[in-house]
């Protein structure tokens, strides 16, 4: 489409369909369909393993770093974000307030920003920050301090904020699912890990749904 076709040139500007003469080929079918038999082998061999690595998860005790350090490192890196996002001179989403831009828009949108914010900025927003938050939670379950129940507020939303900007919601997965992980690897019982985890998804979807709509 028209519209495929504008999205290829911002990464390939010298970009011509008639050119790619793989379209349609044997190898082209192959590399696009081959995900269909490749992910699900590849998901039933990590379900099994899974499987296994869970039953010996509590045996494994995560290191419990201070509470300053965290906060010194969510400083750090969260600062280094919201450098950036002040540099491109973008710290509020204004598609996200103007409501009369469609999907594209927004799709638009979050691909240039990857031009703009690099690499080193998704690494910490996408890794480095919800590990950060992941262990303030698992210290604030094991110790009960009101410092990592803040910390992990705080960075919760500052993840939160990041992703917004954006325009993503799937890094939400991934970052809930280390949540849970480390609730587990906490010692604390599945159920409870699970309840804690089906809070946090239900605001999540509720929050991002009602932020980011469609993208």
């Amino acid at each position: 489409t028209e519209f495929g076709q504008s999205q290829a040139k911002i990464f390939l500007p010298s970009f011509e369909p008639a050119q790619m003469r793989t379209f349609g080929s044997a190898l082209y079918l192959a590399v696009l369909l081959a995900p269909i038999l490749v992910v699900p082998a590849f998901a039933l061999i990590g379900l099994r393993a899974g499987d296994n690595a869970v039953r010996y998860i509590g045996k494994f005790k995560i290191a419990d770093p201070s509470t300053g350090m965290l906060y010194a490192l969510m400083v750090v890196f969260s600062g280094w974000c919201f450098y950036k996002v002040v540099a491109t001179g973008y710290p509020i989403p204004e598609l996200l307030i103007d409501r009369s831009k469609g999907c594209d828009a927004r799709i638009v949108r979050r691909i240039e920003l990857f031009t703009q914010f690099r690499y080193v900025f998704y690494a910490f927003v996408y890794s480095t920050l919800p590990l950060i938050s992941t262990l303030f939670l698992v210290k604030a379950i094991r110790g009960r301090q009101v410092a990592d129940f803040i910390g992990f507020g705080v960075s919760f939303v500052l993840i939160f904020y990041f992703y917004a900007l954006i325009y993503m919601k799937s890094p939400f997965l991934v970052y809930l699912l280390t949540l849970l992980i480390g609730l587990l690897a906490a010692g604390l019982r599945w159920w409870k890990a699970v309840v804690i985890f089906g809070c946090l998804a239900a605001v999540v979807f509720v929050a991002s749904y009602m932020i980011l709509d469609c993208t």
